[in-house]
């Protein structure tokens, strides 16, 4: 086995109602704390973090969203990684090893999305929290 993907399917925010907002200090903080170094740099800088949301439209059914996309989390299985599968290793000493190797969470991976304005945080909520 070289690699293993995880995947959910997060709905997309309506292009044709989409509008920004600055959510709450706690979430823009906890944002930042997820992606830890995958902070995009315009954020590291400016600090103030930009959110998107569907306001509703025709186009959407109302619902502000429109299509799908996948957030992902592919686990490359390193010689360390290989060896703590092989040793039985618990599943928290093996994502902390695949972290320090560069490893992106699927919640970052939504998280990523959700700046980019691809699709809202209640969604990458929905389906990665754990």
């Amino acid at each position: 086995m070289n690699a293993s993907l995880a995947q959910r399917i997060v709905r997309k925010i309506c292009e044709k109602c989409k509008q920004q907002f600055v959510p709450e200090k706690s979430v823009q903080e906890n944002i930042k704390a997820v992606l830890g170094d995958f902070l995009p740099k315009q954020y590291k800088e400016k600090g103030e973090i930009i959110l998107f949301k569907g306001k509703g439209c025709e186009e959407c059914d109302n619902s502000g969203y429109f299509g799908r996309i996948g957030i992902f989390e592919l686990l490359k299985v390193s010689p360390i990684i290989n060896k703590l599968i092989l040793q039985e290793a618990n599943a928290k000493d093996i994502q902390t090893q695949a972290i320090k190797e560069g490893l992106i969470t699927i919640k970052q991976d939504g998280y990523l999305k959700v700046l980019a304005g691809i699709t809202s945080l209640e969604e990458v909520l929905r389906v990665a929290e754990m």
